[in-house]
């Protein structure tokens, strides 16, 4: 693995020489031959990983920045992305999998991700389906999967953002966003951060390659409070309210609802009721 550290807009390196090298030594034993790209500030590292495997850039390669100024969230919101903060990054994947299977990589990405966390500093992250990490039920950091048919190099880029050591936010977030140094006081590396998360992207990858989405269910199931829990979800223009029951195999969101029915949604925005 390569660290191909590019400087955008500063004069000073988003992450240290020591950090850099820090990461390539502890992934270089990865099989993917792709490339760490460190930028200090960009729009999007998920529209640059677009760009990216358009032009051919291996599977596993990552773009990471210190920053972003056109952060993308689901349902088209932005991501807050100042500097010096969080963890902000994107992998570029071309996986074998049929059609129906690629929203599976969103939960196994939130697996990675939360159990790196957890793993790093004994933290109590949680998951909500079905792309959100949360601390203390509030959220800590949010993953955008995008697929890319169009073009010679069809594959997917998973973005992945983190709250680490914010201090406060937005007035229009803050009641609803936090980072692990508000929550707990301190807060890991990012760089360290990095290395788990990837590691555990690189196993949980070839468990999904290899059919076995079920272990995949079974993991994001112990790392959620939410299954059991009063819940309102928006799908398309109506809210439903009721209980999140499970995930079905296909990794869709079973719930109970307030009429007696019981529907599984392949999407929709999920608010977990007090």
């Amino acid at each position: 693995m390569v660290i191909e550290p590019l400087i955008l807009g500063k004069s000073a390196m988003p992450y240290s020489q020591e950090e850099l090298d820090a990461i390539q030594n502890q992934l270089q034993t990865l099989p993917w031959a792709g490339k760490i790209i460190a930028y200090d500030q960009v729009d999007s590292t998920n529209d640059l990983a677009k760009n990216l495997l358009f032009q051919g850039a291996e599977e596993g390669a990552v773009v990471l920045a210190d920053s972003q100024t056109k952060g993308k969230g689901r349902l088209g919101r932005s991501w807050y992305s100042e500097p010096d903060t969080g963890l902000y990054f994107s992998l570029i994947l071309k996986p074998t999998l049929d059609q129906d299977e690629i929203p599976h990589l969103t939960l196994m990405a939130a697996v990675a991700v939360v159990e790196a966390l957890n793993q790093i500093d004994s933290q109590n992250a949680t998951l909500k389906w079905p792309n959100d990490i949360l601390l203390n039920n509030r959220k800590l950091g949010g993953i955008l999967s995008e697929q890319v048919v169009d073009g010679p190099h069809p594959g997917v880029v998973i973005g992945i953002g983190l709250n680490v050591s914010q201090a406060g936010f937005p007035e229009d977030i803050a009641g609803l966003a936090t980072s692990i140094l508000i929550e707990t006081g301190t807060h890991p590396a990012r760089y360290e951060l990095l290395i788990n998360i990837i590691r555990n992207l690189y196993s949980y990858y070839q468990i999904l390659l290899e059919d076995n989405v079920g272990l995949i269910l079974s993991h994001w199931r112990q790392n959620t409070r939410m299954l059991g829990t009063p819940i309102l979800l928006r799908h398309g223009n109506r809210t439903h309210s009721g209980i999140a029951m499970d995930l079905d195999d296909d990794g869709r969101l079973v719930v109970h609802l307030d009429s007696g029915e019981e529907i599984a949604f392949e999407s929709g925005e999920v608010t977990l009721r007090q």
